[in-house]
């Protein structure tokens, strides 16, 4: 049985997507809401640009711990030289060797699914109060319910990335834990 995949490979795309469109719509906030006189001119919502903050800063701190999972899983494939890991023991503190790759292999793979659970938290917990603001303020003129709506919906997709990324490291657990049952076996 071969080394799974790194999870850099399945969520890679989405999350460079989301950097991208984040900062794309930072900007474009940013520049929206400048007192310049324009007719582009829009005002800022209750809560301004924070979500697009927040999720750049969750999906950088993703990004950084799947390259290192990615890098993790790449040498320990060069150390053994094999298409198969843990290498097979040959002594017996070689066991402890595979152990211990084995546990951190696993540390990675959770602190990749915590900072999902806690970018889900922070999302919901804005989505909240984005939605009591937006649904308990009476419309006016300092408030734009095109940047709200976008806001809201943003929230949304950034909510899926980060459950599906956070299936990913589930199912990747179980490929790990499968893989080393079969190659200790």
């Amino acid at each position: 049985m071969c080394v799974p995949a790194p999870i850099l490979s399945k969520i890679g795309v989405w999350i460079w997507l989301s950097i991208i469109v984040s900062s794309i719509a930072l900007i474009f906030e940013r520049l929206a809401t400048l007192h310049l006189k324009s007719e582009f001119q829009l005002s800022q919502g209750p809560l301004g640009p924070a979500i697009f903050i927040i999720a750049i800063f969750y999906d950088i701190t993703i990004l950084i711990l799947s390259i290192k999972e990615s890098k993790f899983v790449e040498e320990v494939v060069e150390e053994s030289q094999l298409d198969q890991w843990p290498v097979p023991a040959k002594e017996k503190g070689e066991d402890d060797e595979n152990i211990r790759t084995m546990a951190m292999w696993s540390c990675i793979n959770y602190w990749i699914l915590a900072v999902c659970q806690s970018g889900l938290a922070a999302s919901g917990l804005y989505l909240a109060a984005r939605a009591a603001l937006f649904f308990g303020i009476p419309p006016s003129d300092s408030r734009n319910v095109v940047i709200e709506i976008g806001g809201l919906a943003f929230v949304f997709a950034e909510m899926a990335m980060l459950g599906y990324i956070a299936t990913c490291c589930i199912v990747r657990h179980v490929e790990i834990t499968t893989y080393m049952a079969s190659s200790q076996a």
